[in-house]
């Protein structure tokens, strides 16, 4: 962070990115294929099927600058996004009910979408992202005599999530991480051949992370500092 100072004017992050599989508490082997096929939102998959596209456009900056900031996040990860996608039944309801400008706006907003979209399966891909988050954070801004992050949209856990940035193999650099390869000393306190300094995914065409099918850069589950909680955090 160039201008540390900045951090005491903004008292809260509210995120829209990654994936938590909240099922790896049971250890990693008991993420299922198909459950591991369906994390990421990167296309196509045969490079890194399991990122989320808001981090990984930049997990050091997600990794340094936010997650371990010191300010507390409110994250809402793909995971909850997917359990809202916008079906044919809904956008049927809410052409119905077009009462005020905000209303319409809305509806024509998300029927430009369904028209351009690229495919025919609108209704099973597109999820309510942004606009989920939005509401999670207005209604959280608005009980804000809660502690605990109370809102009328989700439920809510606290847990200790981290962004891994690099892939196999781990602690061994091989050039492509820019805070630590090619400088005397690694920026924002990174180690070298630290858990971070495994090879760094240079963009959509990697041809390090190319394999037919399923490409083969991801990360793995880690532990919180205090062993009491194993997350699995597909960023």
């Amino acid at each position: 962070m160039n201008n540390p100072h900045l951090k005491k004017n903004v008292e809260y992050f509210y995120v829209l990115g990654g994936g938590i599989a909240t099922n790896c508490l049971n250890g990693a082997n008991s993420l299922s294929e198909q459950y591991l096929d369906r994390i990421g939102n990167l296309d196509p998959k045969d490079r890194n099927p399991y990122a989320e596209f808001n981090i990984f456009s930049d997990p050091f900056a997600s990794y340094q600058q936010v997650l371990h900031s010191g300010i507390p996040v409110t994250l809402i990860p793909l995971d909850a996004t997917r359990t809202i996608p916008l079906s044919k039944d809904f956008l049927v309801e809410y052409e119905k009910k077009q009462n005020t400008y905000e209303a319409q706006y809305c509806f024509q907003s998300l029927k430009m979408l369904r028209d351009s979209w690229i495919n025919d399966r609108f209704h099973e891909e597109y999820c309510m992202w942004d606009s989920f988050m939005v509401g999670v954070a207005l209604s959280i801004m608005r009980n804000s005599q809660s502690y605990n992050g109370e809102n009328e949209f989700s439920e809510m856990e606290y847990m200790n999530i981290t962004v891994v940035t690099s892939n196999e193999p781990y602690c061994v650099s091989d050039g492509s991480n820019p805070l630590i390869d090619g400088l005397a000393v690694p920026k924002f306190n990174e180690e070298k051949n630290g858990a971070h300094s495994g090879h760094v995914e240079m963009g959509m065409l990697d041809p390090f992370c190319f394999r037919i099918g399923k490409g083969k850069c991801q990360v793995f589950c880690f532990m919180s500092d205090n062993n009491s909680l194993i997350i699995c955090s597909y960023f």
